[in-house]
């Protein structure tokens, strides 16, 4: 099964995908050489993930433009005031759509997105580099269709230009 995705994958990746994957692995091996081959930092984990949403923030900005923000505070509602730190924001409509940007989605990650979901009225994105586990794909199938019109869940690994575009198109509403 395996076998067969990743042929399907290969056939429908295209020269934009590759293009922006070079993009983003160029500015891993930049920030890598930066701060962890000069000893600045131990090991590229916490650097990868800031450079990957650092490249999908750049990414999102050129599709979307400047009403993408980045760390921007949304409410939830728990009864009292109560804000989330989203990793980033496009607030060019109503209602605002908070993105979450990640290298994995797990189940915490699925959690927390379904009590964002409940306790907000924004509309959410999920964007990660490799794809769901089992289980939390299960997960994820479960919460967009819940919520349909406030929920998307992309993975860029498979095929960057595409999931970035069904982002955007989501964002815009």
């Amino acid at each position: 099964m395996k076998a067969k995705e990743n042929e399907n994958a290969k056939k429908h990746y295209t020269s934009e995908d590759k293009n922006l994957m070079d993009v983003l692995i160029q500015s891993l091996i930049c920030r890598w050489k930066k701060d962890v081959i000069k000893g600045k930092v131990r090991a590229p984990g916490k650097l990868t993930g800031e450079v990957f949403e650092k490249w999908v923030y750049s990414e999102l900005r050129k599709r979307l433009g400047e009403a993408v923000s980045k760390k921007e505070r949304v409410s939830l509602k728990f009864g009292g005031e109560c804000r989330w730190e989203a990793d980033m924001v496009y607030s060019d409509g109503s209602p605002k759509v908070a993105i979450e940007v990640k290298m994995y989605f797990d189940l915490q990650y699925n959690l927390m997105g379904k009590g964002l979901l409940d306790y907000s009225d924004c509309k959410w994105v999920f964007i990660s580099f490799h794809k769901a586990g089992e289980a939390a794909g299960a997960m994820l199938k479960q919460i967009s269709r819940e919520y349909a019109n406030r929920f998307l869940y992309v993975c860029v690994v498979e095929h960057p230009s595409h999931a970035l575009r069904e982002a955007a198109d989501f964002i815009r509403g």
